[in-house]
């Protein structure tokens, strides 16, 4: 019994370099992840201020026209 626990603490200490290399590429690609998703909300912000700058213009262009039609009425 106690051959074989010495057999298992031998192999946990073989591959804990293994095991410290494992956690270092899983905490790479957690550090990927977040920086991939921050730069998808910042792209989904932009994109949604363009859209919000594009209903404003649009509506602006709209309250134009109907008073350019309202004046060539006048006329």
């Amino acid at each position: 019994d106690q051959a074989l626990q010495r057999v298992r603490v031998n192999m946990l200490f073989k591959d804990r370099r293994f095991h410290a290399h494992t956690v270092r590429l899983i905490e790479g690609e957690a550090r990927a992840s977040r920086k991939a998703w921050t730069q998808s909300m910042d792209a989904n912000d932009a994109a949604r201020s363009g859209v919000i700058a594009l209903h404003t213009q649009v509506a602006e262009h709209q309250t134009e026209i109907t008073d350019l039609r309202a004046a060539d009425r006048r006329f």
